[in-house]
């Protein structure tokens, strides 16, 4: 088989950049510890954000972040890569949605997206 150098050098990248993440997952008990809490709590892991595109408020503590609109729960939450100290929605901030994905976060990436539809309508948490 005949391959150009820049689709090796693309597939050895493609390698590493697995290999890194799949090692930071294991070397981070915290956020998996954080999901596994959210999964005891009636979430449910999931791939996309099955809500209108747009900006939601932020609310929880850490790596933990809840989407919510209007001062309610989606029943939504993510974990982060890196979480903050203190209260996200004492930080106002705030995330956009489009496409079912957030593509970007200004704290780290999206580790985990969870769901959970009894969360639904719920007054956010302001802590």
């Amino acid at each position: 088989m005949n391959r150009s150098y820049s689709k090796i050098r693309h597939i050895q990248e493609a390698n590493q950049n697995l290999e890194k993440r799949l090692l930071s997952e294991q070397d981070n008990p915290n956020r998996n510890a954080n999901v596994e809490g959210l999964i005891k709590n009636g979430y449910q892991l999931t791939d996309k954000i099955s809500l209108p595109d747009g900006e939601y408020d932020l609310s929880g503590m850490g790596y933990v972040c809840y989407l919510n609109k209007d001062k309610k729960k989606t029943g939504y939450a993510y974990v982060t890569t890196s979480g903050i100290r203190g209260s996200w929605a004492n930080a106002n901030a705030k995330v956009n949605v489009v496409g079912g994905k957030i593509p970007k976060l200004e704290h780290g990436e999206v580790y985990k997206m969870l769901y959970n539809k009894s969360e639904v309508g719920n007054p956010m948490s302001e802590l």
